[in-house]
């Protein structure tokens, strides 16, 4: 019924471009793979940009204060909704364990779980939440729970043993790095 299509490297110039999607989401962006995509976070948000598309409704994650403004920005010129969680889409965690966590989301009144270490993944699963409602695809918070509940997601802050504690993790730049350290404490 859906698919979830990866935008590659950037969003401008990928290939993935030529597809008219329901909903376009922009997920953390951080200084990475600068040679291609810009020296700045403002430039490295412009090409992320490059996916948003006239009249199709976007989903950002929290953004650094450079980045946002160009999102809105494009936004606008393309005469579309954005929608920012922590902002439009607020979440508040409830718990959280070695076996996942929980919390719950506004405007939703339903406690959510999901089985993934680390504040960043409360606003991946704020930024997912948003954009299937977004979608225009009809799925009840039921449903969405349900598929919280049993989300994995190899090598990001998986703990593969407990003692002596073994965990993987692919972080790859210094935001990555910055979310893996905070994970650990």
């Amino acid at each position: 019924d859906a698919l979830i299509l990866e935008v590659g490297l950037g969003g401008r110039l990928d290939a993935t471009n030529v597809v008219t999607p329901r909903v376009s989401v922009i997920t953390s962006l951080s200084m990475d793979h600068m040679a291609v995509l810009g020296d700045t976070l403002a430039k490295i948000a412009g090409e992320k940009a490059g996916i948003i598309k006239e009249g199709i409704p976007v989903v950002s994650a929290p953004q650094k204060e450079d980045a946002i403004e160009v999102l809105l920005r494009v936004a606008r010129e393309k005469n579309t909704s954005i929608t920012v969680i922590g902002k439009d889409v607020e979440f508040k965690p409830i718990s959280a364990s070695l076996d996942g966590q929980s919390f719950i989301l506004h405007p939703s009144p339903f406690i959510f779980s999901i089985p993934l270490l680390g504040s960043h993944q409360l606003v991946n699963a704020a930024t997912a939440y948003a954009a299937l409602k977004a979608s225009g695809i009809e799925i009840s918070d039921e449903a969405i729970q349900k598929g919280f509940s049993q989300v994995k997601w190899h090598a990001r802050f998986e703990v593969a043993r407990r003692e002596p504690p073994v965990i993987f993790d692919s972080a790859h730049n210094d935001d990555s790095f910055a979310k893996l350290r905070e994970t650990l404490e």
